[in-house]
C-alpha cells in the first residue's frame, strides 16, 4: 500500500510536466483543452485503479494473477521464437 502511496506524487509529477511541455509545443496539434481533460481524467481513474487494486490484495490473493502472468510470458516467448 505504500508503494502506491508513494508512487502517486512521482506520476502526478511527470504527468504535469509532459502537460507543460505539451501546451508549449505549438507544433502538436493537439489543443491544450484536450490536454488538460486527459491529464485530469488519467489522474482521477489512475486513483480509481489505486484504490480497486488495493482493495482487491485485501480480499484476494496474488495467485490467480500470478498464472495469468505465467500464462502471458510464457504466451510471449514462445510467439517470439515462432516470429523470429
Amino acid at each position: 500500500r505504500f508503494s502506491f502511496l508513494l508512487s502517486t506524487p512521482v506520476v502526478a509529477g511527470a504527468g504535469l510536466l509532459s502537460v507543460l511541455q505539451l501546451t508549449q509545443d505549438e507544433t502538436n496539434g493537439i489543443p491544450t483543452a484536450a490536454i488538460i481533460v486527459g491529464f485530469i481524467a488519467s489522474f482521477v481513474f489512475g486513483i480509481g485503479t489505486i484504490h480497486f487494486f488495493l482493495r482487491l490484495i485485501r480480499k484476494h490473493s496474488f495467485i490467480g494473477y500470478g498464472i495469468y502472468t505465467a500464462i502471458a510470458a510464457i504466451t510471449v516467448v514462445i510467439w517470439g521464437l515462432l516470429t523470429a
